[in-house]
């Protein structure tokens, strides 16, 4: 849960500051998917924002971040992270080209089986 919650606020974050449509989302995915009740929610936030915050190159070290978590999802809690995010980068607008690297780099790490499955075979 902490894993994705950083992920959200990163790919929040990326574009510059966490806007407010971009909190109450967060907020609200924090309520209804990982099942929190409203300070619990905000909690997350604030320590997920602190830990952003203190790790300069969360984006650049995504691979490190997720490397020792991601055999703890599930392929379902991956699939959803994953739209979770998504959903998220597309608040204000498309989303952005380095939104999707950081998707891409997500998917990559999370799902890599998937991705090779999607490539052309020869």
């Amino acid at each position: 849960m902490e894993v994705a919650a950083a992920l959200m606020l990163g790919i929040a974050k990326l574009e510059g500051e966490i806007s407010r449509e971009h909190k109450s989302e967060i907020l609200n995915i924090f309520s209804s998917e990982f099942s929190l009740d409203s300070n619990k929610a905000k909690e997350l936030f604030a320590s997920t924002s602190y830990i952003l915050q203190s790790e300069n190159n969360f984006i650049k070290n995504i691979g490190k971040v997720l490397s020792t978590s991601e055999e703890l999802f599930s392929s379902e809690q991956a699939d959803s992270t994953i739209a979770l995010v998504t959903r998220i980068a597309k608040i204000d607008s498309d989303i952005s080209p380095g939104q999707q690297n950081l998707l891409n780099s997500i998917t990559n790490i999370l799902l890599p089986s998937r991705v090779k499955q999607d490539k052309w075979l020869k």
